[in-house]
């Protein structure tokens, strides 16, 4: 008997979540801190516009959806994809195996976001990025990425579709300062191409329209001491999907901003904004969902601008309330707007 999890039947510390992927630069940081340049190689894979979802499948036959942050059913959801989920049990519990796993993707498609290529697909869909196994902390999860062997694990579905590679292997070299500029150089041209039309959804539904950017993934035989693999993942977005400001969408070094006023211009950008009120709201600016948003906006701006805070001489007690004020009033202006 397949089964779909009730929120109150598993602790909320039971969800089973995607690293969190940082920019270039940030990354870069981190070796400078542990005194380390390792030498890596990557694939990328397209990024879409979504929203993320996970599906994880247990030896018993147990399906339990996610979302970025919390288990969902289809009482409480994210954009349908619990409700997607519990349609399809069947399918996902025959999938079953000797350990548990989790399937990562992104929901995206119709009514979900609309600011992409893929928003302007006839349906939502499920596109699946890696596969979780072997652990239930970052320390221990081993991530399965190469597209050929998760189609091996996921017989055909109409609306799954798994991503695949784009382009060949990048080698980043971060102890070559020369090397890396130039690799920087090429995947900034590879971004702004992706920008301006989305390969993957362009070759698949026959829709050429804007793209978001590019995850880029580790090979798997890939280590680096004190760092999990998900550490070691980054990600590239064109401009108009930037969460920070830059002139670049790939750069070693974050941008330097003067002062306070500057460093929410950089941080509160429209792509961050909408990635907020998506991941907190469901995409819906209801005022009795603003404590919820700011919570969530604020956690995600502390996250992931340590170095620009570093770069301005700044710290977060000097910028929250500038910060927290910037995603209030947007919001507000947004839930007046669907009145």
């Amino acid at each position: 008997m397949t089964t779909i999890v009730e929120v109150q039947d598993i602790p909320i510390s039971e969800i089973q979540k995607w690293p969190s992927i940082e920019l270039l630069h940030n990354l870069y940081r981190h070796f400078q801190i542990l005194e380390v340049a390792p030498q890596i190689q990557y694939r990328a894979k397209i990024k879409l516009d979504g929203t993320n979802a996970g599906i994880q499948i247990f030896p018993n036959g147990t399906v339990i959806a996610q979302s970025r942050t919390t288990i969902i059913t289809p009482q409480n959801d994210n954009c349908g994809f619990a409700k997607w989920v519990h349609q399809n049990l069947d399918f996902f519990a025959q999938l079953a195996d000797t350990k548990p796993f989790t399937i990562f993707g992104e929901w995206c498609g119709k009514g979900i976001q609309a600011r992409t290529a893929i928003s302007e697909i006839d349906r939502k869909i499920f596109t699946v990025f890696a596969i979780q196994t072997q652990g239930r902390s970052d320390s221990e999860a081993r991530f399965e990425i190469d597209p050929e062997t998760i189609s091996d694990r996921i017989p055909g579905h109409p609306d799954i579709y798994v991503l695949p590679f784009q382009g060949a292997v990048i080698t980043l070299d971060f102890g070559d300062k020369e090397q890396l500029e130039g690799a920087i150089a090429d995947l900034n041209q590879w971004v702004e191409s992706v920008e301006q039309v989305d390969p993957w959804v362009n070759e698949t539904f026959g829709i050429a329209g804007l793209g978001e950017g590019l995850v880029f993934y580790p090979l798997a035989e890939t280590q680096v001491k004190s760092l999990t693999y998900g550490d070691l993942l980054f990600k590239a977005k064109g401009e108009k999907h930037q969460t920070v400001k830059a002139k670049k969408p790939v750069q070693a070094t974050p941008e330097i901003a003067a002062g306070v006023d500057e460093f929410v211009s950089l941080v509160v950008t429209p792509s961050r904004l909408e990635q907020g009120l998506t991941e907190a709201c469901n995409g819906q600016a209801m005022m009795s969902q603003i404590g919820a948003f700011l919570q969530c906006f604020a956690t995600d701006v502390q996250k992931e601008s340590v170095a620009e805070l570093e770069a301005a001489q700044l710290t977060w007690k000097d910028v929250n309330k500038a910060v927290t004020k910037a995603a209030k009033d947007w919001y507000q202006a947004r839930s007046k707007s669907l009145v």
